[in-house]
């Protein structure tokens, strides 16, 4: 299986990595958010900010491998010969 297909599924199923929260609880607002972070104690606000740089560094990288991932689809999508149906795919990968 090509390496983009693997992470367009774990991603479809619900498997990627980052979890997934619609709010902080206790803080309902941006501005609560920077009020809190301004009072954190400067180590503390240091392993934030690193935290914050590789949470940005990963979103980048994740972004390059789905323009990669795309990249790789058109260049399979362009090749010539006959196209497999998913259900034939599926059925030949034991699913």
């Amino acid at each position: 299986m090509q390496p983009w297909i693997a992470r367009r599924k774990n991603r479809y199923f619900g498997f990627d990595r980052r979890p997934r929260h619609d709010y902080v609880a206790g803080m309902n607002t941006v501005q609560e958010i920077e009020q809190a972070i301004e009072k954190l104690p400067d180590q503390d606000y240091a392993r934030l900010a690193e935290w914050f740089e590789r949470r940005l560094a990963e979103e980048a990288r994740e972004a390059e491998e789905d323009r990669e991932d795309i990249e790789a689809a058109r260049v399979s999508r362009a090749e010539p010969g006959e196209n497999i149906p998913l259900e034939t795919l599926a059925r030949e990968l034991g699913h």
